[in-house]
């Protein structure tokens, strides 16, 4: 029968060391078998016994007999054992290790070896599972839902130390938008730097760092790194749209209207970059120009009052007096208050 030395190890065994054996010293006529099943009482399939002659417990490395399974039925049995004390290991996936000895007489039947498994507490489990680098990014998206940026930040950097290589520059962009939830642009900026070293085509640090340099009054270079990504995106419309933004803050429309050309039909334009470059073209004397672009924001922005006001201007430089006094009623109608309401209620009396 088992001795009372028999004990579990929880997630992993301390091997005892043991001087190896020769084949010949471990091997005899002795023969054991048994069975094992759960706390439930169901066999536990494929459990691996390891079997080691001796009183000072299990060395895997030491010579002796090869492990053994057990069946369908969580049976077990193996022969060709000296007589002596065995020490012997229970292993099996989800169940905690089971580490004890067995006396084997050469000469007298063994009485069978039934044992029970039990399972790894949940408790173990989500340690180990939060102890893993998954459970640390876990640990720190959590923080990041709950608004705990610096908390966040100190979860993603503790899995840097054991991310592998392919995944360093996901966890590195987790980590620059704890920044950005803080407003550190200088962080950001450099966190991303290192991202795109990394992975030079991702396009959501790209649209980051160009946002990042906006911010930090880097025009120019956000409209840099924007174009560098549509090089290599042509066909990505939010960094299409970015971009004519950029351009047209920076007072760019040529060259921004370039860019949106290549939206697909269809897209919308932010109306703020429509009307600025309508307004400037408007200003520059460029009066059906403007039109169209203001139209362009009535078309896509049909409540937006202030669109109407301007389109209003351009028919009039167009001497379409029907279609102003409509567009300056819209306003009116929209919007009664707005700035440019008292402008509109001059023009329509006089038209």
């Amino acid at each position: 029968m088992l001795c009372k030395r028999w004990v579990a190890a929880v997630a992993a065994t301390c091997w005892i060391a043991a001087s190896p054996l020769a084949a010949q010293e471990w091997a005899g006529r002795g023969r054991l078998q048994g069975e094992i099943k759960d706390e439930q009482g169901k066999p536990v399939v494929g459990a691996q016994l390891t079997f080691r002659l001796g009183d000072k417990g299990v060395d895997p490395k030491a010579s002796g007999p090869k492990p053994i399974l057990t069946n369908d039925h969580g049976k077990w049995s193996i022969g060709a054992l000296a007589g002596g004390n065995w020490g012997v290991l229970i292993e099996k996936e989800g169940y905690l290790q089971s580490e004890g000895t067995v006396k084997v007489d050469e000469f007298s039947p063994s009485k069978p070896v039934n044992l029970v498994l039990k399972v790894v507490p949940k408790a173990v489990i989500e340690a180990a599972q939060k102890a893993s680098v998954g459970g640390i990014i876990d640990e720190g998206d959590k923080q990041f839902t709950a608004g705990k940026w610096p908390e966040a930040r100190a979860e993603y950097e503790k899995a840097l130390v054991e991310i592998d290589a392919t995944n360093r520059a996901k966890l590195e962009l987790r980590i620059a938008k704890t920044y950005l939830q803080e407003k550190n642009y200088p962080k950001v900026e450099e966190t991303l730097q290192g991202v795109l070293t990394m992975e030079s085509t991702n396009i959501e640090a790209i649209t980051i760092l160009a946002a990042t340099q906006y911010e930090l009054k880097q025009t120019d270079k956000a409209i840099d790194t924007l174009k560098a990504a549509i090089a290599v995106a042509p066909d990505n419309v939010a960094l299409l749209q970015q971009l004519v933004n950029f351009l047209v803050d920076a007072g760019r429309e040529e060259e921004a209207k370039t860019y949106m050309a290549k939206l697909p039909q269809g897209t919308k334009v932010d109306p703020a970059s429509l009307l600025n470059i309508g307004i400037r073209q408007y200003n520059d004397g460029k009066i059906p120009e403007a039109f169209a672009s203001f139209d362009r924001v009535v078309q896509e922005n049909p409540a937006m009052a202030e669109a109407y006001y301007y389109r209003g201007l351009c028919s009039l430089g167009l001497s379409k007096i029907d279609a102003a006094k409509a567009d300056f009623k819209k306003l009116l109608e929209l919007e009664p208050d707005s700035s440019h309401a008292a402008d509109a209620r001059e023009f329509l009396k006089s038209l």
